[in-house]
């Protein structure tokens, strides 16, 4: 009886997919080939479709779909005398194959023959028995039967028709693979995908204004992004398909690995569903940061670089945007340009900053680093190092062989260094040469041969009192010139028409005069005559306002000289609190208000500095003790 699933039609059986599953499926098969018969015409691939996803080959087949599907012919009987030509099967490979050897085959029929006794007296061998003869017969194997015996010996799934079928066909010797278990076909992982060139940073060497081509720069190593950009997309995983071994049981791929999108989304980003799925989308305008540690997206006003500055990486950098991070190293001879920037390794090349604040968690060898007005620190040891910020401060934990030139400079250990500042403070201080206005070291000493010089800047006032003599001359000059004016002004008012035309406007112009009509009319032709002597009283006037203006500028300039002079010297202290080697302070004559060695390179200021062939003046000079000096109004004269 066959199930409801399968119809007997009249081209043979068909199997309708919606009535049944595999396992429904499965049964009728196991039924059919346990009792020793065989589906005639069997469409293999059509058995496979509809027992297992797959092909022997691996690739998914289509699916079967609602309508019946035909299976074979019929179903018939295996003969028991040909069930013994299909021989075992070898498993190979722990199972991944299956061998068989072909050869020729008899099929063994029983024959009864007839047993003759004597002769009889007609001639005739009368029968007196019979006995049983084998004969061996030539067959050839059937593909329908193979594969229900084959069922039975445990192959299922995975067999190679066309190879078998040749192997039927030649007749003889030889061993084959029938079958081969299909391996699962793994999943896809979930990946992201770029939704925006922006993500790209452009590596060619950067293109400079008069056309020529810089290799030691890239064009664009930050990329930076608009807010509202979309900047990855997640590719949802993908499972993959079960395998099948010969035996018929399943293979489980090994499952897709897939990820939180939330997760990657870092400062300045956000996660969105959107019509071609979850995208991380920018919220702000800034620069892209792919942190490869902890795997977040950012868009942040902050530059970071966790590659280092080399000529490999990124080139010399000239910074776009305010703020700058670096985790790697500055190698030897490689230039970064920005305003705000910390490093976090080595710096062994140049700093170049506009005003802004530049810290260095690690160690400044033999680099430098340029920051006018801004604030440099240093938080490891800087050596053979140059320093330059006039405007602004620097502070250092440890200084060896540097030279520092800035507003104010703290530093907690000095060890050959040359510093030139406004406010020097110094923790300890070695072997150091050391000009400024106000210096304060808790400690000093030698080392060897070296000893620790501090050179104070005093005012020298030659070149302020110059100013001031001129500018008092200057206004001296131009009271003898307004004096005079002023005489020319009371000599052209002496004319009696002229006082009268004076008084009158006087008059008019405060409102204790009303002229008639014709009071009006004789005035104005009085104006009239008077006109050249009256321009001429007009101009005078103008002159006389303008030297006024004059005098009062430049007595303005002369109290501002007056001022400065007078606090050239204000706060101008040195103190040294524990004198250990050999420390010499004396002083050095500086214009007021001018930048200390602003004419000076950086290499030279030592030198200059230890230079005695000047007018000095000596204040301390000891292996030990204490100093403590300001400059006083004796220092002014």
């Amino acid at each position: 009886l066959l199930p409801g699933f399968v119809q007997q039609q009249g081209d043979g059986l068909w199997i309708n997919p919606e009535m049944t599953d595999a396992a429904g499926l499965r049964v009728f098969v196991e039924r059919v080939f346990s009792a020793n018969a065989c589906f005639v015409g069997l469409d293999y691939t059509t058995l496979l479709g509809l027992l297992y996803p797959l092909t022997p080959s691996g690739a998914p087949l289509p699916p079967p779909g609602k309508q019946p599907v035909k299976l074979a012919r019929s179903i018939r009987p295996i003969p028991p005398e040909r069930q013994p030509l299909y021989k075992q099967v070898k498993l190979a490979d722990g199972g991944i194959r299956a061998e068989y050897v072909f050869e020729p085959v008899f099929i063994e029929r029983v024959i009864e023959d007839p047993v003759y006794g004597e002769p009889d007296e007609n001639g005739d061998y009368p029968i007196v028995g019979t006995q049983t003869v084998t004969h061996s017969e030539p067959a050839e194997l059937d593909i329908d039967e193979f594969v229900a015996l084959m069922w039975q010996r445990g192959i299922r799934a995975g067999l190679d028709f066309p190879a078998i079928r040749a192997a039927i066909a030649a007749n003889d010797v030889q061993r084959i693979d029938i079958a081969r278990q299909v391996a699962p076909l793994a999943g896809v992982d979930a990946t992201l995908t770029e939704e925006t060139e922006a993500l790209h940073r452009d590596d060619s060497p950067r293109l400079l204004p008069d056309g020529r081509i810089d290799l030691r720069s890239f064009k664009n190593r930050f990329p930076q992004v608009a807010a509202g950009t979309v900047l990855l997309r997640k590719v949802p995983k993908h499972f993959g398909e079960l395998g099948t071994e010969v035996s018929g049981h399943r293979i489980e791929p090994a499952p897709p690995r897939d990820y939180h999108l939330p997760d990657l989304a870092g400062p300045g980003t956000a996660v969105e569903s959107r019509e071609q799925g979850e995208v991380i989308v920018a919220t702000r305008d800034g620069f892209l940061n792919l942190d490869v540690q902890s795997h977040l997206v950012s868009v942040t006003d902050k530059i970071i670089n966790r590659e280092g500055v080399s000529l490999r990486t990124t080139g010399d950098l000239s910074l776009a945007g305010d703020h700058y991070e670096e985790m790697g190293e500055v190698q030897e001879r490689r230039v970064v340009e920005g305003k705000h920037m910390t490093f976090h390794a080595d710096v062994f090349g140049r700093i170049e900053s506009s005003g802004g604040q530049v810290i260095l968690k690690a160690n400044l060898a033999g680099g430098r680093i340029h920051d006018t007005d801004g604030e440099v620190h240093v938080e490891g040891r800087a050596s053979q190092a140059i320093i330059e910020a006039r405007g602004g401060s620097v502070q250092i934990a440890y200084a060896e062989n540097c030279t520092i030139v800035a507003a104010r400079v703290n530093l907690q250990r000095a060890l050959l260094c040359t510093v030139v500042a406004d406010e020097i403070v110094v923790a300890d201080a070695c072997a150091c040469t050391l000009h400024g206005r106000r210096v304060q070291l808790q400690q000093s000493s030698a080392r060897k041969d070296q000893d620790t010089l501090v050179v104070m800047a005093i005012p020298e006032f030659g070149a302020l009192d110059r100013s001031l003599a001129e500018e008092q001359e200057a206004v001296k000059d131009l009271t003898a010139r307004l004096e005079k004016k002023r005489a020319e002004l009371s000599a052209a008012t002496e004319s009696p028409e002229l006082k009268r035309y004076l008084g009158i406007q006087a008059g008019i112009k405060s409102g204790t005069i009303k002229l008639s009509g014709a009071q009006a009319d004789q005035v104005k032709q009085l104006a009239q005559t008077l006109g050249p002597a009256l321009r001429h009283l007009h101009a005078l006037r103008e002159e006389a306002a303008t030297l006024e203006k004059e005098i009062a500028t430049e007595q303005e300039e002369i109290g501002a000289l007056q001022q400065r002079r007078a606090a050239a010297g204000e706060g101008i202290t040195c103190q040294l609190g524990d004198v250990r080697g050999a420390t010499m302070v004396r002083t050095a004559a500086v214009t007021p208000g001018a930048p200390l060695l602003a004419a000076s390179k950086p290499g030279e200021m030592r030198s200059e500095l230890r230079d005695t062939r000047g007018s000095v003046k000596p204040l301390f000079s000891g292996d030990y003790g204490q100093c403590g000096w300001s400059y006083g109004k004796e220092d002014k004269a």
